[in-house]
């Protein structure tokens, strides 16, 4: 009985993504092939909309653990479903891409939220730091770096025009993918080195934002945990 919901949603996941594939316009002769192809590119795009829709997994006590789980599944699969498209007949499918993609960052968002909520609410009431702890905080700062790199190569996209400066990789290859997320990390440890830097006004904003973040977890959350005495040796163990 647990089970039928996973399959249910799976199921619901394949329905809903065969609709658009059906009314894709290929100028191609192999169009059984490119439906395939583009069925699963777009279920694996949907399968985490309609999963969060379908469950109330967040509010379990292993939801932080889940959420990461999602947002690195989402981090992969970006690379496989929305670039190497072909602008002669992609158009239509770079709209249905744009719609679930703002649709799945707005439940990145969620799930940072989450996350944070764990960490600066939950984890500061904790008065004994666990090892389970650290591995979130550590996971959520990866997460937000990650996630941070998937919002400025959606700008890049959605908007057509890279949305930070000196990027001379192409929207087609996976080279222009991690170029964004080289420089969300650079940004969020604040290196700054300087070979790329944020062009548009939104780039700027997600940029300062995700500096704050970055600097609240690392100075605040792991000082914290570093400070519970969590890695010192107990004095029992040294008798």
């Amino acid at each position: 009985m647990k089970n039928k919901p996973i399959y249910s949603d799976l199921l619901i996941t394949f329905i809903i993504s065969i609709i658009p594939s059906i009314f894709l316009d290929f100028k191609e002769d192999d169009i059984f092939k490119l439906f395939c192809i583009n069925l699963i590119k777009i279920y694996l795009t949907l399968l985490p909309v309609v999963y969060t829709s379908r469950r109330r997994f967040f509010l379990k006590t292993n939801a932080p653990i889940k959420c990461e789980i999602l947002i690195f599944y989402y981090l992969l699969i970006l690379p496989i479903t929305n670039l190497g498209l072909k602008p002669d007949y992609d158009k239509y499918l770079m709209i249905i891409y744009s719609v679930i993609n703002i649709i799945n960052v707005a439940i990145l968002i969620v799930m940072h939220i989450l996350l944070f909520k764990y960490i600066f609410i939950e984890l500061l009431r904790k008065r004994q730091i666990e090892i389970k702890d650290i591995a979130i905080v550590f996971g959520t700062y990866l997460t937000i770096a990650l996630g941070f790199g998937l919002i400025y190569t959606l700008i890049s996209l959605i908007g057509g025009t890279p949305c930070i400066g000196n990027l001379k990789s192409s929207p087609s290859t996976l080279a222009f993918y991690f170029d964004h997320i080289y420089f969300s990390f650079v940004t969020i440890t604040t290196v700054g080195y300087g070979d790329f830097v944020p062009i548009l006004g939104i780039s700027r904003f997600f940029a300062v934002t995700e500096v704050l973040i970055g600097i609240l977890i690392t100075n605040i959350v792991l000082g914290l945990i570093i400070s519970s005495g969590i890695f010192n040796i107990n004095k029992d163990d040294e008798n």
